[in-house]
């Protein structure tokens, strides 16, 4: 009896100690302040970078601190200087006023790189050799170009809008693989030839308002609007609505990733979703209630930059620790993603995502891979699946290095992508 009373004691105090652990955590899991004025937001090298009415401020490690950047920059005091900042491989492009400048020392000297350009860029985007710019001056003529491609790291611009109506209003930009995405007040168009024509997908997504960011993970492309989230893949013609969790009013103005987790900026509150949007959860503690703007991470932190009280921070560990995935959310479509690690020796891992469809419609699931002239080398997976994430291991010990392929075959579903052994 007297140990039947000790258990249950001992198992009282254990339990009071864990909520107290859990309300002790609740407490301090919370966004702190920055000493960054509000801006738009970079990563370079795991530094962040501030664009603000004041020029661009330098970070100081894992924190951000009031030390101007602007040799080379014109003076600057207004509301709306800084209109897009990015980060290209040793570059940083800034637009000022009507001007794009470039820095390839962190931000110690800026240089002029406007040669082609036009209006006021308010976008900017880079992969590599290829950096896209928009304008959105509706009272300009129509010939000097709304969208600019350089290939010179910003030495030259060319026009590349063929294709793009004259009246858009561009809102966001996005390079993901060897497709370009531009947002605008009426929807998306996406080039897959460096911009030299371009194409409407604007099926599925409620456009009134427009496009206000734009993101990706693997294959699939996030977009933040004023009714919400919408999804694309790459395959697909048609935007699917992804909102589950966000509130009636969910104007989406900023959005990030981090692995597969994506956080989304409102007018009030950042949510994060752990299942590439199909639900949403607000972590917002300590955080004020203003429009986030811009969202941006570095390897430690998610930084929301507000639209009137400066920056904020709150450790990634923290957040994604505190989130489980919603296993009661069924996923909405196909998705296979990049190999990880890649380049690989021996061992990377394959993710795919099978849709809530009847078995009818996937009774066999099959995952192969196949060497460089189209041979069977492996298969990872023969048979019916669950719908949900998968992920399977695939060992390559015994190979030779070089270029092989992956084929997910689900039902009429097929996709390939292409992995990289190397010993």
């Amino acid at each position: 009896m007297l140990a039947y009373k000790e258990f249950h004691i001992n198992k009282l105090i254990l339990n009071i100690f864990c909520l107290l652990f859990l309300i002790n955590t609740n407490i301090y899991a919370q966004w702190t302040h920055t000493q960054c004025p509000s801006g738009i937001l970079i990563t370079k090298e795991n530094d962040v970078y501030c664009g603000t009415q004041w020029g661009v401020r330098l970070p100081s490690g894992n924190n951000i601190i009031a030390e101007s950047i602007n040799n080379g920059l014109p003076n600057i005091h207004s509301y709306t200087a800084v209109n897009a900042i990015i980060a290209n491989n040793n570059s940083i492009f800034v637009s000022v006023f009507d001007t794009v400048y470039l820095s390839t020392n962190n931000g110690a000297q800026w240089y002029t790189a406007n040669n082609g350009l036009s209006g006021t860029i308010i976008s900017l985007a880079a992969n590599d050799d290829k950096i896209f710019a928009c304008n959105n001056d509706l009272d300009i003529d129509s010939s000097l170009g709304r969208v600019f491609l350089s290939t010179d790291n910003g030495s030259n611009w060319y026009k590349v809008n063929n294709g793009i109506i004259d009246n858009e209003i561009v809102t966001s930009l996005l390079i993901n693989g060897n497709n370009v995405f531009i947002g605008t007040h009426n929807g998306a168009f996406v080039s897959s030839d460096d911009g030299l024509s371009w194409k409407a997908v604007k099926s599925g997504m409620m456009i009134y308002g427009g496009i206000n960011a734009l993101t990706a993970i693997g294959d699939t492309i996030i977009a933040g609007t004023n009714y919400g989230v919408f999804i694309l893949t790459e395959k697909d013609s048609s935007w699917i609505a992804a909102n589950t969790g966000l509130p009636e009013i969910k104007s989406i103005y900023s959005l990030a990733t981090y692995g597969n987790t994506i956080f989304a900026g409102s007018s009030y509150d950042v949510f994060l979703s752990t299942n590439r949007g199909l639900s949403w959860i607000s972590f917002t503690e300590g955080l004020v209630d203003l429009r986030i703007n811009s969202l941006t991470r570095n390897n430690t932190y998610i930084f929301a930059a507000t639209d009137r009280d400066g920056v904020w921070r709150r450790p990634l560990s923290e957040v994604i620790t505190q989130v489980e995935n919603n296993h009661n959310c069924k996923p909405i479509f196909f998705l296979l993603e990049q190999n990880y690690p890649n380049p690989f020796n021996p061992t990377t891992k394959i993710t795919f995502t099978i849709p809530n469809l009847e078995p009818s419609f996937v009774n066999s699931v099959k995952l192969r891979i196949y060497d460089f002239l189209g041979r069977e080398i492996a298969t990872l997976v023969d048979g019916i699946k669950s719908p949900g994430e998968h992920s399977v291991e695939w060992n390559a010990k015994g190979l030779s290095s070089g270029i092989y392929f992956y084929r997910l075959q689900a039902g009429l579903y097929t996709d390939t992508k292409k992995l990289v052994l190397l010993k």
